[in-house]
């Protein structure tokens, strides 16, 4: 049995303590399209956030199929969430054992939680959740 830890927490929230800010604090929503097919990836939940874009979903004329760009804007805007727990998922002491891979988590309620938050990542990440007035 291998015993395995790397702290790889720094930038989750937007910000590493040694470097500065990494990216824009999620959570992110999309919006759009606008006239041109274009989606922008926005801070959600704030109300400040039409002057803050934090990047740009753009239609390719070579693929100008409308679903595929929305797809790419709500894999774009799911991002922040997908890093936070895929990063809290392997900050912590791991135990390769065999052909198993154990987490250690506090407890069974952790432990789903864990799962919990990256099942709803990925369901961004798939789904217009991540528009913007969708309960992002």
């Amino acid at each position: 049995m291998t015993t395995h830890k790397a702290p790889l927490g720094n930038g989750v929230d937007g910000v590493d303590a040694a470097h500065g800010p990494t990216h824009t604090p999620g959570p992110w929503a999309v919006e759009g399209p606008d006239a041109f097919g274009d989606f922008a990836i926005i801070p959600a939940n704030d109300p400040d956030a039409v002057a803050v874009v934090v990047a740009v979903v753009v239609a390719d004329v070579r693929n100008p199929n409308p679903r595929v760009v929305h797809a790419n804007a709500r894999l774009a805007a799911a991002a922040p969430e997908l890093l936070a727990a895929l990063v809290d998922l392997v900050d912590r002491d791991l135990e390769y054992n065999g052909n198993e891979i154990r987490i250690e988590c506090d407890s069974h309620g952790h432990a789903m939680e864990l799962a919990r938050r990256g099942r709803a990542a990925i369901s961004k990440a798939q789904t217009e959740s991540a528009d913007r007035g969708e309960g992002s």
